[in-house]
């Protein structure tokens, strides 16, 4: 789950999700390199992210449901963000050398309509 906006406060998400990021910084931070170092650059954007790992063979769907059901009870947080002109996206990546799918209903596709998010998926054929 990714949430950006050029104001945004990360603790205001997490105390309006009740989950703690993974990442998470405001504009005017310092950029930071991978391993940690203090880069001269400032962020010029907040970000708010949460990874969710599945290493089951459970379906997508269902996985998607759990987070959903979670963000639904949250919705007023989520189309406000909306309205505050935040992009918001649950990101799903796939290994792309095996074979993994689902369907995924039109109930679970409404979810994302009304918490007014993208659902982003990307594979990665040599991940693994």
């Amino acid at each position: 789950l990714r949430i950006r906006h050029p104001d945004l406060d990360p603790a205001e998400i997490t105390a309006g999700l009740r989950w703690a990021p993974h990442r998470s910084w405001k504009r005017g931070d310092p950029v930071a390199a991978p391993k940690g170092n203090k880069l001269s650059r400032l962020r010029l954007d907040g970000l708010w992210s949460r990874t969710f790992r599945y290493r089951t063979r459970g379906k997508i769907s269902e996985h998607l449901e759990q987070i959903l059901d979670h963000m639904m009870t949250r919705k007023d947080l989520f189309q406000e963000l909306d309205r505050r002109g935040a992009r918001t996206a649950l990101y799903l990546q796939l290994r792309g050398d095996i074979n993994n799918g689902d369907d995924i209903n039109w109930e679970t596709l409404k979810k994302f309509v009304d918490l007014r998010i993208a659902f982003e998926i990307e594979t990665f054929p040599d991940w693994g």
